[in-house]
Order: C-alpha cells, then structure tokens, then sequence
C-alpha cells in the first residue's frame, strides 16, 4: 500500500478513491507499518494533496511511537507532508524536535529546509531547534540551491528568527543564484529579509537589479511582496 502510494505520488497520478481505498486498508494494518511505509505513505498523501484526517491521525500516533527510530530523511519528509497538508500535529513535532536535534549533523539542505519550513508553515515555535538548524547549515551553505535559501529564509521570517550569521550566510549563498532565480523564489526573499528588517547591501543591490524582470513572471502575492519590501527596507535606486 505505501510502495503504491508513494510510486503514483511521484509520477504525480492522483487518484481520490483509490487513495481513500489505500486509507482504509492502512488503517486496518497499522500495527504493520514500520517507519519506511509509514513516512512514504504520508509523503504520498501530502505531495497528492489527499486530505484524509482519520488516516493523519492514525499515522501520527504510530509515528510517535516509532519516533525513536525515525532516520533524518524520515523526520524530515514527515514534518514536511503533516505542514503540506496543514495539519498541526503539536505532539508529533513536539517528539520529532529532539529527536532531530540528536542527528542534525546527518541532515543535508533539503532535510534542513523541509524541517526548517514544516514548523515555519504550521508557525510552531522551537527556538533550540531552529539554532540547531542554522549551525549546520551555516556549515553546508555552499551546497544550497536558490530553493533552499529562499525556504529557509521565508522560514526565519515567518517565525521571526533573525540570526544574523545564519541571515549573513543565507544571503551570501542567494546571490549568486539570483540570475536564475525563479520569480517567486526572488519574491520570497526579498519578502523574508524585509519582514526581518535584516538589510543586506550586496543583497539588496542584486534584487533591485533582478526585481527589473518584466511584470508578467511575477504573481499578484509576488508583485505584493516585491512592493511591500522596497517599501519596507531602503532599497538602491
């Protein structure tokens, strides 16, 4: 059941019934699943957009169970699918927090970011783990992509966490990915840094110069972060 729903996710073939079929049978094996099926399973649901309360809640009272055991690829893609699928689960995070703690150093930039994002999305407060998140980081900042950083950043902004080294950091390895940088992605940073009221010249200097873009790659909410952020900061003329 999780290898079929984790397979049809990522060739992204959603399918309602079947998935609330797929529900129902995961409910009546629950005392099956090991962590592997149950990470995939949720992680299909979410990335499908399945909405199926009595399954979460299922899922997260044997992932609490099974927290011990979770691998940081495991914690990270189920902080992210409950967060994808706005279901603010304060006991399953309040379990994964130390548990991730315990193996950061294992994490690469996408776990951070997902991890980083989950709580930012859900807005769960855990200020030791999100120091825990910007040291390693900090360390692995060569490897972040654009996403990576623009994520990350939102992340600080939206739970008002404004370390300065790791926004110093953030900054430094956005730069030189602005060329192609998505609109959205330039949107979301300049949104972030300016929520946070962190102004970075060489930053701010790059997205005036990115921001020139014609309109029409921008969204309405992109458009509106874009303003409110020149608005909010002293932006180059």
């Amino acid at each position: 059941m999780a290898n079929i729903s984790w397979a049809r996710a990522t060739l992204g073939l959603a399918d309602e019934k079947l998935f609330h079929a797929i529900s129902a049978q995961s409910l009546k094996r629950l005392h099956e699943f090991r962590p592997l099926p149950l990470t995939n399973l949720v992680w299909a649901f979410a990335t499908l957009g399945v909405v199926d309360a009595p399954l979460m809640d299922s899922l997260s009272s044997k992932a609490l169970a099974l927290m011990g055991a979770y691998n940081p690829q495991q914690m990270a893609n189920t902080a992210w699918a409950f967060a994808k699928l706005g279901v603010l689960d304060k006991p399953l995070l309040d379990a994964l927090a130390p548990r991730a703690l315990r193996t950061l150093s294992q994490f690469d930039p996408q776990k951070l970011t997902n991890t980083a994002w989950a709580f930012a999305t859900l807005i769960v407060q855990n200020r030791p783990l999100l120091d825990a998140i910007a040291a390693p980081s900090i360390l692995s900042i060569c490897d972040f992509k654009a996403q990576h950083s623009t994520n990350m950043a939102w992340s600080c902004a939206r739970l008002l966490y404004a370390n300065e080294p790791f926004l110093d950091a953030l900054s430094a390895a956005f730069i030189p990915t602005l060329s192609s940088t998505i609109a959205q992605e330039l949107a979301n940073t300049a949104w972030a840094f300016a929520k946070l009221g962190f102004v970075v010249g060489p930053l701010m200097h790059a997205l005036a110069s990115q921001s020139l873009r014609p309109l029409r790659l921008f969204d309405a909410r992109g458009l509106a972060n874009i303003a409110w952020s020149v608005a909010t900061l002293s932006w180059p003329d």
